[in-house]
């Protein structure tokens, strides 16, 4: 086992002290601060830990989010702040709020409609210069079947 070797020790310090620089801001802040030797003790349990993990993948324990946030305290609030560290239910949040304004435009078209529509109305206003099916075909770059299809719809509509 590589933990308690000099050059483990070094690796384990560098990342430890900003760690500890990190929560200890973080805890700073917070309105329950954690005691100073619990937040070594978990500090040091996970750097041990990951490092094992890295040696033997077997062994060693990976923290995962709702632990860590369990064990620091992470408020909800504290979470819209951070990228990696978060609740389950800040992630759905995080992929519904991104979801929602990807998914329709100004006119409550999905990104599908709204391509359809604009084809629509090319077809339409070139329809109407007096080009031919076809032309307008290869001017779109779409079937002639498929402007013959737009055409039809669009008179018996009307």
């Amino acid at each position: 086992m590589l933990f308690g070797s000099s050059k483990l020790d070094d690796e384990i310090l560098r990342p430890k002290k900003c760690v500890v620089t990190i929560h200890n801001n973080c805890n700073d802040r917070s309105l329950d601060p954690l005691p100073e030797n619990r937040i070594k003790g978990y500090i040091k349990s996970s750097v041990r830990a990951y490092y094992e993990h890295l040696e033997d993948r077997s062994q060693g324990y990976n923290y995962k989010n709702e632990t860590l946030i369990e064990l620091y305290k992470i408020t909800p609030k504290e979470q819209k702040q951070l990228q990696t560290i978060v609740s389950r239910r800040e992630k759905y949040d995080r992929n519904n709020k991104r979801g929602r304004l990807n998914r329709r435009n100004e006119d409550s078209l999905t990104p599908r409609q709204a391509k359809k529509q604009e084809t629509i109305n090319k077809v339409k206003a070139l329809h109407e210069r007096g080009l031919k099916q076809v032309e307008i075909a290869n001017k779109l770059s779409i079937t002639d079947r498929y402007v013959r299809q737009l055409l039809n719809k669009d008179k018996n509509r009307n």
